[in-house]
């Protein structure tokens, strides 16, 4: 056979080729079926219809907050999306919130989240504001929460432990440095938390780097909570209880920021402390 008609006969058999293809594609549907039963057994089945259901908590949590911005801010979808449209610093606000919202495991985080979002969205003035108030409910987990609310609680029954009086002795010199190294709150976190010792002290670290405590160097034991952390108390509260009778992330803040500070009034510190 000729080399013409060699290649005459492979591009026929092209042609008919793609011909039947064409007319009848060839269904794969049942190897991949196959190939994936071979190699996703039904352990590995479970863990992916987990992570769908995770998908979908995502998708609701994210409804949840788009309704809780529109119905707290009184604004409709289209006065929401055009705010978002018109103003950068509120959209980063909003998309940041939302994105921690998804994530997060805890619903009541969700409503922090959209009711700080939706004191901005009627306020230009606010959104730096809420940025940083956003960013410290981002940090806070249930310990931390947990951890403020026992420092309010024992601030409230003790309310001149580690206060006035201490400054008052600093300025004559009176105070002097204990042995130990970890700071006022911690003590208190160790003794009342019922955590480890290093655990106690990360969590008063973490309170103390948002700016929702403020403690003297190790071994003084002055410490107190600012005018910061009382108004974290207060959203905390503010947000009510969920449907199980748990408040927001973890223990019963009411009754720790129900004071407004009126019950802290003889720890005031300059410079904003409380």
């Amino acid at each position: 056979m000729s080399d013409f008609a060699r290649i005459e006969q492979r591009q026929c058999c092209a042609r008919t080729l793609q011909t039947v293809d064409e007319a009848e594609p060839f269904d794969w549907t049942p190897e991949v079926d196959l190939v994936k039963g071979l190699i996703v057994p039904a352990r590995v089945q479970v863990l992916l219809d987990y992570f769908d259901a995770a998908r979908k908590r995502a998708s609701a949590r994210s409804q949840v907050f788009v309704h809780t911005v529109i119905e707290d801010s009184g604004l409709d979808g289209e006065g929401l999306a055009a705010r978002l449209r018109d103003d950068a610093g509120f959209a980063a606000l909003f998309e940041g919130a939302l994105e921690a919202g998804m994530r997060s495991a805890h619903d009541q985080k969700v409503l922090l989240l959209a009711r700080v979002v939706a004191q901005a969205a009627n306020d230009i003035a606010s959104v730096d504001d809420a940025e940083l108030v956003a960013s410290t409910i981002r940090e806070l987990q249930p310990p931390h929460v947990r951890a403020l609310t026992i420092l309010a609680d024992h601030k409230m029954q003790h309310p001149d432990a580690s206060g006035v009086a201490a400054v008052i002795e600093g300025m004559a010199g009176l105070r002097t440095r204990g042995p130990g190294k970890a700071t006022g709150s911690s003590q208190i976190l160790r003794a009342l938390m019922g955590v480890a010792d290093d655990v106690a002290d990360s969590v008063s670290a973490t309170l103390e780097r948002q700016g929702l405590i403020w403690n003297d160097p190790p071994g003084f034991g002055a410490w107190g909570i600012t005018d910061y952390g009382w108004r974290i108390l207060n959203l905390l509260r503010n947000t009510n209880v969920a449907p199980d009778g748990q408040t927001a992330l973890a223990g019963d803040v009411t009754a720790c920021a129900s004071g407004d500070q009126q019950t802290h009034r003889g720890d005031q510190i300059p410079g904003g402390r409380a």
